[in-house]
């Protein structure tokens, strides 16, 4: 089950239910992606604060034009990774990218 296309009018994924299975593991690929390119150690409850602060901010609005430095970086690590011929280390977030015709 995807949830990209409830994404289409809301961008900002982490406004979404926090406790859906999607969510979760975007949360975890990104912070994987993350510490393995920055050499980065995140505490074991980072997922559960990640969407605490979520729900906190979730009437803030978002765009697409806050791309660049809101997914830009991640997705800049899966186009290196991709034309290193190494794994796309952002999967779930590149598909819901491309399924939102975003890149």
């Amino acid at each position: 089950m995807s949830i990209a296309p409830k994404l289409v009018n809301e961008w900002n994924i982490m406004n979404l239910i926090c406790f859906e299975f999607e969510v979760s593991s975007l949360i975890v690929e990104l912070a994987s992606a993350a510490a393995a390119e920055k050499g980065l150690v995140f505490d074991e409850a980072m997922e559960d604060r990640l969407c605490a602060y979520s729900r906190a901010v979730a009437h803030f609005p978002t765009a697409i034009k806050e791309f660049k430095w809101r997914n830009g970086w991640f997705y800049s690590l899966s186009e290196k990774a991709i034309a290193q011929g190494k794994p796309d280390p952002c999967c779930l977030h590149t598909a819901w990218l491309k399924e939102l015709k975003i890149v």
